[in-house]
């Protein structure tokens, strides 16, 4: 336990200077579709811990399954803390991409499909929360319980594919790798994915 909470406290202070060096010096592009350009720079806060949050969320989906398949508790307990950890995550991705809509798009909320099926996706999820403390059952609670899990997985996929089958003020991921490449940029970008989802994780296990 004492060398995850050490391997936490090192990935978040490498973490944090990362991020610090973003938000001081990292590029953005002189002109966008829409906003203030700057903005751009909420990038390094918000792409990380969104594919953190579908990650964290993934890792839950296969222990999820792999319980309702094996009957293995340790599977549905792990499942458990990585869909929790995923929901802190979500609420993170939904108050940064808020603050990009904001600032981008001029209001923080607008119900642009992204954002939308980001939001039921996380509604999903804590659904399956209240689920599974409703369930006072210690014979049926982990069943039912993964089960929703497995479904509640399904806005995942959802969410990520909106933008591209339906009009989308949301950056897609083209977009988004235009603005990443060169210097820098793509060297902090790819760090901050893998020390945001290493935290999401290292949460998960504590």
């Amino acid at each position: 336990m004492r060398k995850l909470v050490a391997a936490l406290a090192v990935i978040s202070l490498t973490d944090a200077a990362i991020l610090w060096v973003s938000q001081v010096s990292g590029p953005f592009p002189s002109v966008v579709p829409l906003g203030n350009p700057t903005a751009y720079r909420n990038l390094y806060l918000h792409v990380p811990i969104s594919v953190s949050t579908y990650l964290l969320f993934t890792i839950g989906f296969l222990l999820a399954l792999s319980y309702l398949l094996k009957g293995k508790g340790w599977m549905e307990e792990t499942a458990h803390y990585f869909i929790v950890a995923g929901l802190v995550m979500g609420f993170s991705t939904l108050v940064t991409g808020m603050i990009w809509a904001s600032e981008s798009w001029g209001s923080p909320w607008n119900w642009d499909p992204r954002e939308t099926g980001v939001f039921f996706m996380f509604l999903a999820f804590l659904v399956y929360l209240a689920v599974r403390s409703s369930m006072k059952d210690p014979d049926v609670r982990p069943k039912v319980s993964m089960a929703f899990a497995v479904a509640a997985y399904a806005t995942i996929p959802l969410s990520f594919l909106v933008p591209y089958l339906m009009p989308s003020l949301h950056p897609t991921m083209s977009e988004t790798g235009m603005f990443i490449r060169g210097g820098l940029t793509p060297l902090i970008f790819g760090g901050r994915i893998i020390l945001v989802s290493l935290e999401g994780a290292l949460l998960a296990l504590l």
